[in-house]
């Protein structure tokens, strides 16, 4: 997949709120199969090369409650109708390239206020968009470079409706998706009409969010409900509606519920195209670009969040609703709620106002209670200057204690978006005596950031370095730091310079190594965590290995790995941690039954069997 340009769009007028609302809406499906019950699988194949598709679209949008912000006024409602024509440009091993066109747009809101800036979207609606559907997911969307945001969501949530698995082995299947809000999980099942989709959690935030939002917009899951009939075939109806709740500042909630009808319409008889005249649709597409998100008006969130507070003022409160650490233990209260918005807060003072920084380093040098925690703040605002900040007090700044050079130093590996004199600060630690563990976990982390946040050539650059330092380091404790550094970057192209350690002579290595696979994709990971399962002996070895498991996605290789942990030759704790993880993935793999009931009629150790028959019970329902 190309990388993401920023588009010619970039800074686009129009509310703020107009460009929040449709990111929480926007599901983009990469499936991951988990069966339950075996079937026959069920083939479909919705999309003909060369025959258009017509549905008539209708999209329902409605917030209630408060952001806490200016722009999140409550009770609106958006609403979109047309019609949506599908062309399969080809079909190859990539899967099916589809050109869509919208027609006929309609597009209303109950604010007057924003009715003009939502006409402005119709032009931008109506020019084509191009995806890959691939084993039922969108992979490569492309728009128009003009494309705006709020455009943009709108075309993401009729795309999204779309996907669905094209294969089902079995009666349900797990699904892992990501929208413009981040990665969640959802399940898949066979109904009499068709398919039902339900979203059940949010896993992780997107790292391209709206602004420079330093709160934390997870959204809970209220209601979902998608449904497609017929399961196989050309699609006939489609149907979404979904309620999100999104915790806000000062324990404000917004609400968003999202409803979408999309019915097939009568098509054409003979209308198919030749191959030359899709050739020549597809060439004409070749202008159009991957979207990346513009970033709106700069610091409009911390703006509004900041407002006439000052530093010294919100320190105090932070100082009564939590007191330091010399405080009386009995006359403290769980505050931790409050406590994280005004270190938030902090955090968009250090970002947005310059002068701030200065009066937090004038604290930090001064031996302020509160040093540590504005150290965090520095790293939490990322800006090159709270960067600069806090490497001069990691290195060479006079008149810093030392417990504040030391969290300085490790404030560094937290921020989000490290600069370049940041990345070549810590390469030198990486090879620096005392500050090597320093170096190599921050690369690690930066390096994941980067890539997160779509810098892959730079995140790429550090992860080669990590692997070059792993083929030339011979020491164990310096092979085991470069391991934890590629542990923290979850880089996949290190995957067999990693395997390659995994069965070294040295326990501490082969600990790492684990260590290493544990947020790394790879289709080789979990056939060499069941490997490592059968052959590991040493016990913080096995326990890694344990951490590793429960941190993955369930998978037959990994089921089968938690069968060899819980075998009677295995130590009492493994065992015991073993069968705990069975019982966690029992719904998703029926297979560990099995083992459950071996363990709970066998196991020499009482604690052990007990577990393993009550995990075979079914988990009593809460009375109201």
């Amino acid at each position: 997949m190309q990388t993401a340009q920023r588009n010619s769009a970039g800074r686009q007028s129009g509310d703020l709120w107009l460009r929040l609302v449709p990111l929480l809406l926007l599901p983009c499906a990469a499936v991951v199969d988990c069966s339950t019950t075996s079937t026959p699988a069920t083939e479909r194949s919705a999309f003909s090369a060369g025959q258009a598709q017509r549905l008539s679209v209708r999209v329902e949008s409605e917030v209630s409650g408060n952001s806490g912000l200016s722009f999140g006024a409550s009770n609106k409602r958006y609403n979109l109708r047309g019609t949506a024509v599908l062309l399969p440009l080809s079909k190859s091993e990539s899967g099916t390239r589809i050109r869509l066109q919208l027609e006929g747009l309609t597009l209303q809101t109950t604010s007057i206020e924003e009715q003009a800036a939502l006409n402005a979207l119709l032009p931008l609606l109506g020019e084509p968009t191009v995806f890959t559907l691939r084993d039922g997911a969108v992979q490569d969307l492309r728009v128009s470079p003009r494309m705006q945001m709020q455009a943009y969501g709108w075309l993401r949530t009729l795309v999204s409706a779309l996907q669905w698995p094209e294969r089902m082995d079995s009666v349900a299947v797990k699904v892992e998706e990501e929208d413009g809000t981040g990665r969640y999980e959802a399940r898949v099942e066979r109904t009499k009409t068709g398919l039902r989709k339900v979203k059940t959690r949010y896993l992780k935030l997107s790292a391209q969010s709206v602004g420079t939002a330093s709160f934390n917009l997870m959204p809970q899951i209220a209601r979902s409900e998608h449904a497609r009939s017929p399961a196989s075939g050309p699609l006939a109806h489609v149907t979404i509606d979904e309620t999100l709740r999104t915790p806000m500042l000062e324990g404000k909630k917004l609400e968003v519920t999202t409803r979408v009808w999309l019915t097939a319409l009568p098509s054409k008889a003979n209308a198919a195209l030749t191959k030359q005249e899709l050739r020549e649709a597809e060439r004409a597409l070749k202008g159009l670009v991957v979207f990346s998100p513009p970033t709106p008006r700069e610091g409009a969130f911390d703006a509004e969040r900041i407002g006439r507070a000052t530093l010294d003022g919100v320190l105090q409160e932070i100082e009564r609703i939590q007191p330091a650490a010399s405080a009386d233990p009995k006359a403290r209260k769980d505050a931790t709620g409050a406590y994280l918005q005004r270190f938030s807060l902090i955090a968009a003072m250090l970002r947005q106002r310059p002068g701030d920084v200065e009066r937090a380093a004038e604290l930090i040098r001064s031996g302020h209670a509160r040093a540590p925690m504005l150290l965090k703040a520095l790293a939490a605002a990322g800006t090159e200057q709270t960067q600069a900040l806090l490497r001069g007090f990691a290195i060479q700044e006079s008149g810093v204690s030392e417990p504040a050079r030391s969290h300085a130093a490790t404030s560094l590996l937290r921020v989000q978006q490290p600069a370049e004199p940041t990345i070549a600060l810590l390469m030198r630690w990486a090879n620096e005596p005392g500050m090597e563990e320093h170096g190599l976990y921050g690369l690690g982390t930066a390096a994941r950031h980067l890539r997160e946040r779509g810098q892959l050539q730079r995140a790429q650059e550090i992860a080669k370095w990590l692997g070059e330092a792993l083929g030339k380091a011979e020491k164990p404790a310096r092979i085991e730091r470069v391991l934890r550094g590629i542990a923290n970057s979850a880089d996949a192209t290190l995957f067999e310079q990693v395997r390659a350690r995994a069965a070294d002579a040295d326990a501490g290595i082969r600990t790492a190594a684990v260590d290493a696979l544990r947020f790394m994709e790879h289709p080789g990971v979990d056939a060499l965590l069941l490997e490592r399962a059968r052959q590991e002996q040493d016990t913080d070895a096995l326990r890694a290995l344990l951490s590793t498991l429960s941190a993955r996605k369930p998978s037959r290789e990994l089921a089968q790995a938690v069968a060899e942990l819980a075998a009677g030759r295995q130590r009492y704790g493994v065992r015991f941690a073993a069968v705990e993880q069975a019982g966690r993935w029992l719904k998703d793999h029926p297979e560990l039954r099995a083992l459950l009931e071996r363990v709970g009629y066998s196991d020499e150790r009482e604690k052990v069997r007990v577990l393993a028959l009550g995990l075979l019970k079914p988990a009593k329902k809460e009375t109201p």
